[in-house]
This record gives C-alpha cells, sequence and structure tokens, in this order.
C-alpha cells in the first residue's frame, strides 16, 4: 500500500508541477540568457509580460471546489485522485490534507491512468450550426461539425484564429496571452516571433525570447535558426546590423545587399560599398571581382 500511495504522490506531483510563466526572458540560440552568462551575440535584454504585445486573456469561466466541496468529494472516493464533477479539465487530489484539486488546462483530467489529455469532442458546441461548419474548443483545437464533430489539433506551435478559421503561427492567432503559450508543452518547443531572427522557445513551462546567431534567421517550417537573411524578397530583406564588440574591432561582416558590408570601429557598425563589379566575400571577408555575376542586387 505504501509503494501505490508513493506511485499517486508521483502522478500528483507531474500533474501539479510547473510555474507559471511570470516574465519572458531573452537568451540567443547559442544559450545566452538574462542571468549573464556568456553567448555570441554578447547583449541581453529582459522584458516583462506587460512591456510585450497581450492578445488578451480566453480565461474559462471560473468553476473552483472551495475546500468543504473539496472534503465532501474525498469523503467517499475510492481513488487517491478524482474527477472533478463540474469540469473536465479539474482534478481533486484527496491524498492530501486537507484535499486540494489541480487544473489540466488546456486539457482534460483522463480518471483511467490520472493524467491530463486532449478533451473528448463537445457535441453541444455544433447545436444549431450547419453541417461543415467551423466552431473554436479552445486555443489547441476546433471543430468541424459533422455526425460527430470532428475535432482538428493545431500543431503544437500553431493556435487556433477565429479571424480566419484555422491554425496559424500563435504570434498571429491572437488567442493566448504570451505567458500561457508553455502551459503543459514540453521544452524545446518553439513558436515564431514578429521578428524574422527571434523566436520563443518553452523551458520548464517559461517562454523565453531567443535569437539567432547574425547572419541567420528563424526557419518556421524546421524551428530552426538556418543560415541568410529573412524577407519576402530582396527589396524588404531584413537588415540586421551585427553586435560590435572589442573583439570585432575592424572586423567585416556581410550585409543583405552583396555589394554591402558592415564594418565594426569603436564598437559601431558602418556600413561600407565595394567598388562597381566587386560583390563581399563572406568567405574572405573582402570585396573580390565580380567575374561569375554572382551578385545581383541593385
Amino acid at each position: 500500500m505504501r509503494g501505490i500511495a508513493c506511485l499517486q504522490l508521483g502522478i500528483v506531483f507531474l500533474l501539479l508541477h510547473g510555474a507559471m510563466c511570470g516574465d519572458i526572458s531573452s537568451e540567443s540560440e547559442d544559450g545566452t540568457n538574462d542571468n549573464g552568462s556568456s553567448g555570441e551575440q554578447g547583449t541581453n535584454r529582459s522584458s516583462s509580460i506587460e512591456e510585450l504585445e497581450n492578445p488578451g486573456d480566453v480565461s474559462k469561466p471560473a468553476v473552483t471546489p472551495d475546500n468543504k466541496e473539496l472534503l465532501e468529494l474525498c469523503e467517499n472516493a475510492q481513488k487517491g485522485i478524482i474527477p472533478y464533477p463540474k469540469d473536465p479539465q479539474l482534478f481533486v487530489v484527496c491524498l492530501v490534507n486537507p484535499p486540494t484539486y489541480g487544473d489540466c488546462g488546456p486539457l482534460c483530467f483522463d480518471k483511467t491512468d490520472n493524467t491530463c489529455k486532449g478533451c473528448p469532442p463537445d457535441t453541444l458546441l455544433c447545436d444549431g450550426k450547419d453541417m461543415l461548419s467551423i466552431v473554436k474548443s479552445d486555443c489547441h483545437q476546433y471543430y468541424i461539425c459533422m455526425e460527430p464533430p470532428l475535432a482538428i489539433e493545431c500543431p503544437s506551435n500553431q493556435h487556433y484564429s477565429e479571424a480566419v478559421k484555422k491554425c496559424v503561427p500563435a504570434i498571429d492567432a491572437d488567442c493566448l496571452p504570451f505567458n500561457s503559450w508553455c502551459k503543459n508543452q514540453p521544452d524545446g518547443l518553439r513558436f515564431e516571433s514578429k521578428n524574422c531572427y527571434e523566436y520563443y522557445e518553452c523551458q520548464k513551462e517559461q517562454i523565453l525570447l531567443k535569437t539567432c546567431n547574425y547572419n541567420e534567421y528563424f526557419h518556421k517550417e524546421n524551428s530552426s535558426c538556418v543560415p541568410g537573411f529573412c524577407g519576402t524578397s530582396d527589396d524588404n530583406l531584413v537588415e540586421r546590423e551585427p553586435i560590435c564588440t572589442q573583439a570585432m574591432e575592424g572586423m567585416k561582416s556581410t550585409h543583405p545587399k552583396c555589394y554591402k558590408y558592415y564594418v565594426c570601429l569603436n564598437k559601431l557598425a558602418y556600413v561600407g560599398q565595394c567598388p562597381t563589379g566587386y560583390y563581399f566575400n563572406a568567405t574572405a571577408k573582402k570585396c573580390v571581382i565580380d567575374t561569375n555575376e554572382v551578385c545581383n542586387d541593385d
């Protein structure tokens, strides 16, 4: 019996463990963060939730049990952890005194194995709706009204958008506030940012703002930083200056335009331009004759 109790307490810990996301920290992909650890970029910033755009709260109606109700529910409980009858996302922990409750949101509590899982289809959502209508369930899934309703789960790094009726990057969905993106999500899950060379990453249910190394941008399809400059065309490439440290004094770096380059002088980045008929060679880090016409920028 003691072994079973310990196992149950372990399950409770796994269900309840995880800090609510408070501040959003910044960190470069190589591990630099606000704690002062070193990194290639050399600068970091920390932004509180209030300083970032908050898409709004989508909190569900408050249905939480009080102490009296918890005691009554646990009085005749056959198990140490039971579902809360008024909300499928909540569960009651009868293993402690006084009893307490936990929240699986946006998932639902599965009493068969005491874990948080995807919620079953809610047929009431489609009542009065036309066949094939699309109805929002929560930020992680939606339903297509048919018989029975078909639940569509969004990819882990996307949220449902009411405006376009489909799953889109979380930053564009305006469905959940930033501090809820990583709740019940695995470490390493990445989301797009408004800046194409930055991204959000989940660590211990906290959301971190990270920055790709210079000359890299965040590739949303494979969720990683890749070499190059971001932009949909040569006309709107994002011009990102290198961070000039003392060690980079006099060094030249690539520019979005192939006939230009950056040079670091007195810890400031200046734009240089190659002569006509030359382009900046990233490997040689100097202007070379464009004999093969590799540079076609205007």
